[in-house]
């Protein structure tokens, strides 16, 4: 890589080590920024904000921000710019900073290599959301501290300064790529599915861990009569944004 002062170089970097960018995953995306950029350092908000100075971001903190807004970029001339909610919490503007420097990316990768289609709007908020996580809450670190505490979401909450929320998506994430907690854990040869309904068939009988269901207790409130089950976060809906501009909700 020529030089890291410029979020260009680094997409060219990966499009050329893996022939594409959409031949690697947000995994292996947020593992060569932590390498790259991070180098070892805890990705915390005064290292982010380092980082996103090195690759040429200009972050901006506003006041006032359309409702269920936490942040959006523009490219404009060349620059690049991600602004945010000023009184967000620190890991809500961790996320935001993440999630636009990897949407930027997509535009990015299409400059550096002419073949590459970028992701569709819908696709690409999933996948920054994927890569934000991913970096603040690495893979084989987390799936290690997962085990060591037992699963302890409220501790990997407290531990990551992470929502339980957060954690108990990534933790989906790293033990199976879907949201299930396995069987090593509620000894069963089934995965038991993270939903609002009560299990029914075989596992029926099978309770879940007190930290879990503490943690879903406190993370997903009971649900009136009448309304949907649990939605996750990436399935709300994103507000539609101006030409040239991304927003995205938490």
């Amino acid at each position: 890589m020529k030089s890291l002062n410029d979020l260009r170089a680094f997409c060219g970097y990966l499009a050329r080590k893996y022939g594409s960018p959409g031949a690697s995953s947000e995994e292996e995306k947020a593992e060569e920024f932590r390498r790259v950029y991070l180098k070892g350092l805890p990705s915390n908000l005064k290292a982010l904000r380092a980082v996103a100075s090195c690759c040429g971001l200009e972050l901006t903190g506003l006041d006032k921000m359309p409702r269920n807004v936490r942040g959006y970029h523009e490219i404009c001339n060349g620059h690049l710019y991600v602004y945010y909610r000023q009184d967000d919490t620190v890991s809500g503007i961790q996320n935001t900073i993440l999630h636009e420097m990897r949407e930027m990316m997509e535009t990015l990768f299409a400059q550096a290599d002419s073949n590459y289609e970028p992701l569709k709007t819908r696709t690409r908020h999933l996948a920054a959301n994927r890569f934000a996580t991913a970096v603040l809450l690495p893979e084989k670190e987390f799936r290690a501290n997962a085990f060591k505490t037992g699963f302890d979401v409220v501790g990997l909450a407290q531990t990551y300064s992470k929502s339980c929320s957060q954690v108990l998506l990534r933790m989906g994430e790293v033990l199976q790529g879907k949201l299930f907690f396995m069987e090593p854990y509620l000894n069963r040869t089934m995965p038991m599915p993270l939903t609002g309904r009560s299990p029914t068939g075989p596992l029926a009988a099978t309770k879940m861990p007190n930290q879990i269901s503490m943690a879903l207790t406190d993370c997903f409130p009971k649900r009136q009569a009448g309304s949907p089950g649990l939605t996750r976060r990436h399935d709300r809906e994103i507000p539609k944004s101006p030409p040239g501009t991304t927003y995205h909700s938490n």
